[in-house]
């Protein structure tokens, strides 16, 4: 009878690291460095901002509307666009193909009407993106940092649902309609 339930316990042990082989999870696919010019194809939405000690994670707070949080934009000419959290900025840079810019004109504040007073999360954004020469792009998100580490920013690309909008209805905000509107278009 030992020897019996040696035999069992070993096809018991043999079988259950057979089946933990099968259902081993396949590695991730590593996603491959794109092209630094591609940033310029999207719009890019502030994730994580590290500038002098401090570090900005994306909150609640963060998601309130599109357009006001902190984005990026740039286009084939070197323009850099996009709002800083608080006001829009302009600037433009020489950027090659393995991700190291210069600043041909730092990014600043774009004193259109009545501009906002800077919070702290504005004024770190603006000194991060201006020390930073470098940028990177991995699948969906973009870093652009300095050489020396004090200033690290990570967006995430912008797709359809971020700027999608229902258009607007008359009516009832959720588009639903009464049976007064329906018997109207009759």
């Amino acid at each position: 009878m030992p020897r019996r339930a040696f035999y069992l316990l070993l096809s018991i042990i043999v079988c259950n690291l057979v089946l933990a082989g099968c259902s081993t999870p396949n590695p991730p696919i590593p996603q491959l460095q794109r092209s630094a010019w591609s940033a310029c194809e999207h719009e890019w939405v502030l994730s994580s901002l590290y500038y002098s000690g401090r570090t900005y994670d994306s909150t609640l707070s963060w998601s309130r509307f599109w357009r006001d949080r902190p984005f990026f934009k740039c286009d084939q000419f070197g323009y850099v666009r996009g709002n800083s959290g608080t006001n829009p900025y302009l600037g433009r840079f020489s950027l090659t193909s393995s991700g190291a810019f210069t600043w041909e004109r730092i990014p600043a504040i774009a004193r259109m009407g009545g501009a906002h007073p800077s919070d702290e999360l504005e004024i770190d954004y603006l000194n991060a993106l201006r020390k930073s020469d470098l940028i990177v792009i991995v699948g969906n998100k973009m870093m652009i940092s300095n050489t020396d580490g004090s200033a690290y920013i990570e967006f995430e690309q912008v797709d359809r649902s971020y700027r999608q909008a229902q258009p607007y209805k008359k009516g009832d905000p959720l588009g639903r309609q009464n049976d007064n509107q329906e018997e109207s278009k009759r």
